[in-house]
């Protein structure tokens, strides 16, 4: 059993602690950003004016709740995509996909008769862009190109939000129906968002030193964008100077109450330094915002099994997405 702690451990950390701000779906992004246009999906999405909505879906052969998921936006698409409604499928079954593997994926698409296009991400440029942190999860983007809605997984929870959003996003339905679409999220400063995202891929690329420096840049053009002091604070945190990483953080969460990123690297960052009860009291705020937040109920888990709660853990992993 020991071994397994030590390997749900090394899970956390890789789905937590390299996690800065999030909307459920994204370790990278935030609800009110533009979603990052790659061209690898930009060339496969129709050239129209009257789209209203486009579903970004993140989904693997090996997840069989990725094939719910692609079964029911068929289904959902079919009837309403002369409504505004495109959708695109991107594969992430894995990192340098062969080509007789993308064939096979290929194949596996088409006959399930997916009305949608295909892009299979074999070297998940795309998945690392967003910041993945679940197989399946979504974007859900308005017609300004502004992420609204991002659940991570598939459980009828997420299912019925997705779809509520959807129809709440065409104009069948009123926002009220989707609590979670009427927060008006921050939208930061053009100029601290470019240095945010240059600082974020230099991060990504392994160039620490440089990306705190362009993050700092970007938290002096824009003193009230939490991404660049969340991901400051998951910086220090990854080098083990917790308290440093603590006011970040917080101070990432001041300005952000709702920014369940920040809220689960704080409470990774509290129980890595000892604090375990304080690291609960967040986690347990973390959950109340989103509690299909897969990061959050990971670490929730971890504890757990610390704690010597093997079958409560359990219970709790089978349940995440």
């Amino acid at each position: 059993m020991r071994n397994y702690g030590q390997w749900i451990l090394l899970w956390i950390i890789s789905a937590i602690l390299l996690s800065s701000p999030a909307v459920g779906a994204f370790k990278y992004l935030t609800a009110g950003m533009n979603y990052p246009k790659i061209d690898n999906i930009e060339k496969n999405l129709a050239k129209s004016e009257s789209r209203k909505v486009l579903v970004i879906a993140f989904w693997a052969t090996w997840s069989e709740r990725s094939i719910q998921q692609l079964d029911d936006l068929s289904k959902f698409y079919e009837t309403y995509r002369d409504s505004g409604l495109e959708v695109i499928a991107i594969n992430v079954e894995g990192e340098g996909v062969s080509d007789e593997k993308a064939d096979s994926i290929s194949k596996f698409f088409a006959g399930h008769n997916y009305p949608f296009p295909l892009v299979i991400d074999s070297n998940l440029e795309i998945f690392y862009t967003f910041g993945v942190i679940a197989v399946p999860s979504s974007a859900l983007i308005d017609s300004s190109g502004v992420i609204r809605y991002a659940p991570a997984g598939y459980s009828l929870t997420s299912k019925d939000r997705l779809f509520d959003s959807l129809l709440v996003l065409m104009g069948f339905k009123e926002i009220e129906s989707a609590e979670h679409l009427m927060i008006d999220r921050y939208k930061p400063d053009k100029r601290a968002l470019r240095y945010y995202n240059l600082g974020l891929r230099l991060y990504q690329n392994g160039l620490t030193q440089m990306a705190l420096s362009n993050l700092h840049k970007s938290t002096s053009l824009d003193t009230l964008f939490s991404s660049p002091l969340s991901l400051i604070g998951t910086i220090w945190s990854e080098d083990g100077e917790y308290d440093s990483a603590m006011v970040y953080l917080r101070n990432a969460i001041a300005l952000d109450s709702l920014n369940v990123g920040a809220l689960s690297a704080l409470a990774t960052s509290l129980w890595l330094s000892g604090d375990t009860s304080q690291a609960k009291v967040v986690i347990m705020s973390t959950l109340a915002i989103d509690s299909l937040f897969t990061p959050a109920r990971l670490l929730n888990a971890q504890i757990m099994i610390s704690e010597g709660q093997l079958t409560d853990a359990l219970e709790l992993l089978e349940n995440c997405e």
